[in-house]
This record gives structure tokens, sequence and C-alpha cells, in this order.
């Protein structure tokens, strides 16, 4: 192994994830995005991996009671995520670090996302994270990662596209380029950010 790792903690606290920035971000996103998910995409239990504090999973819990019984679950690695969180999702999130892997199974995730998260991770774990994302056999995955030259705050390793390309499929899913299209057919929300279109991948 290389370096100790750093501690997730220290390097993501409370204003990391505050809604000064962050969290005010998400949630834009996440009320513009999931509604065009679950018509496309039609899941039934999705996991956000490496959630921050939630807007997304509060989001799609709106179709938990409204119209798709969505189930809607994370996992986030920093205690100070859990600060912003609602208290529903506070529930439904496993506080884990992505670089130790997970070896529970749950073969009813059928929608797994994880946005911005990989290029947090050092690449000596980067094939950890890809087992906790697909351990589920989950039919999509909705993943972005910084790529060389995108600022940011502890971007450890940051890969072009195609890195991520190949070690998914050395994992038996294939990027999809008519999906990924489709989505970008929708548009974007006020504010977003430059890197979701830039980024993201579809997986199946």
């Amino acid at each position: 192994m290389g370096e100790e790792r750093y501690d997730l903690d220290e390097a993501y606290t409370a204003f990391f994830f505050g809604w000064e920035d962050n969290a005010r971000q998400q949630q834009i996103m996440a009320q513009y995005f999931v509604p065009k998910i679950v018509k496309l995409f039609k899941p039934k239990y999705v996991l956000d991996v490496g959630c921050g504090s939630g807007q997304w999973l509060d989001e799609y819990r709106e179709y938990t009671y409204e119209k798709k019984n969505i189930v809607a679950k994370g996992i986030e690695g920093s205690t100070n995520a859990f600060i912003y969180m609602s208290e529903e999702t506070k529930e439904n999130v496993l506080e884990l670090d992505l670089r130790d892997k997970i070896e529970e199974e749950d073969y009813n995730i059928d929608f797994v996302q994880s946005f911005e998260v990989a290029e947090h991770i050092e690449e000596e774990y980067a094939d950890i994270f890809l087992h906790n994302l697909i351990k589920d056999d989950p039919d999509t995955v909705l993943l972005t990662a910084a790529s060389p030259g995108q600022g940011g705050f502890k971007h450890v390793n940051l890969q072009d596209r195609e890195y991520w390309m190949t070690k998914m499929k050395d994992n038996g899913y294939l990027f999809n380029q008519d999906l990924l299209n489709e989505i970008r057919g929708w548009g974007e929300p006020d504010e977003c950010p430059v890197w979701w279109r830039s980024n993201l991948m579809v997986f199946i």
C-alpha cells in the first residue's frame, strides 16, 4: 500500500457539505434530474454511493410515497455529512469509508449512482470503490468522476473517462452512449455544475 490514507472527517468538514454550496447544488440537481431518471429507468431500489448530505435520496423518497414505491438508500463516509441530512435519510444511510470493501450483498438494488466521488478516493482503492458500486449486480450505474485538470478539493485520483470505462468493462458493465445521449437531451437546471455534462457515464 501507499501512504496512509487521509481522514474523511478532517477532509470533509460540515462547511464542505453545507447549504452555502454543496447541499444546495445537490438539491437543485436532484429536483431536476430525479423525476426524469425515474421515468426513464424505472428503478425500484436506488443506492447512492457517496451520497453526501442526502438531497438526492430525499428526492427519490418523494416517489416512495407518491407514485413508484422506490426504496432509496445511501452510503457516506464522513460523519459531517449527517449534520445536514433529513431525519429519514439518516435512517437509510450507511456510514462507511468507501475505501473499505463491503461484503454484504443486497440483490434488490437495481439502480446505483455515484456523483463526483471516485476522484476523492486514492487510486490504490479504486477497485474497492467499484466493487462497492456493483457488488449487488444493479441493472444500471450512473457514475461521474472528475477528469485530469478539473479543479476541486481532495481530487486524489483524476482520470479520463476511458479509465473508468475500462475498469467497469472488466467487471462486466458496458458504457452506453445511447442512454447518455438521452440524459444529455434532458438539458440542465440553472446553476448546474459543469462537471455533470462532461463527466457523466452510464453503464448497463
